[in-house]
């Protein structure tokens, strides 16, 4: 019998390269979940999600500068619930954009 919450497929892939016309790095990453089941035994569909992230590594001395957008394409998906969780389904945040500094000395 098909477990709950356990997808058939899980896969991550990863692209990283310099963008020396702007002085960036990009990378992308796509997620896949295939679809799984929930504690009340109905199917939550499978999802591709797309995760966007620019830097500039040559700023000032050792700082890092970093614009990540995460679910660029603004997909609806959900998580099954754990049995602690009166919830069925647990709703993913949509798009959302994160600004960030790391300082490497």
């Amino acid at each position: 019998a098909p477990l709950l919450n356990s997808p058939q497929r899980l896969v991550k892939v990863n692209f990283s390269a310099p963008w020396p016309a702007a002085g960036l790095q990009l990378g992308y990453e796509l997620q896949y979940g295939s679809a799984r089941l929930t504690l009340d035994g109905s199917a939550l569909g499978g999802y591709a999600v797309s995760n966007l992230r620019l830097a500039n590594r040559t700023w000032i001395g050792g700082l890092e500068l970093g614009l990540g957008i995460q679910n660029l394409f603004n997909k609806h998906y959900a998580q099954p619930g754990a049995k602690i969780n009166w919830q069925n389904a647990f709703a993913q945040d949509g798009r959302s954009v994160r600004l960030d500094a790391q300082y490497h000395f």
